[in-house]
């Protein structure tokens, strides 16, 4: 299984709701979730300690806003280190 590039992340009265999509194959499964404001979460995909990005990621800083694949991403697409 793999995690499709499109996520969507909403902040609504004290939660934030997430809906992130993986493909098997052909078929797309939606994954919909919702994390407390003060949970730790990352900022651009939307995973937690609990739903971590598929193949598995950590977090990339100390603050818990972003995590290593998608800052991995972000040093690949701007050519430089997210400042952690």
């Amino acid at each position: 299984m793999t995690e499709a590039p499109s996520t969507l992340i909403k902040l609504g009265a004290g939660r934030v709701r997430v809906l992130r999509l993986a493909a098997n194959g052909s078929q797309i499964f939606p994954l919909r979730y919702e994390v407390d404001r003060d949970q730790d979460y990352c900022h651009v995909c939307g995973c937690t300690d609990n739903r971590a990005c598929i193949g598995r990621c950590g977090w990339a800083d100390r603050s818990h806003t972003i995590c290593t694949r998608c800052a991995a991403i972000y040093s690949l697409l701007c050519g430089e280190d997210q400042e952690l």
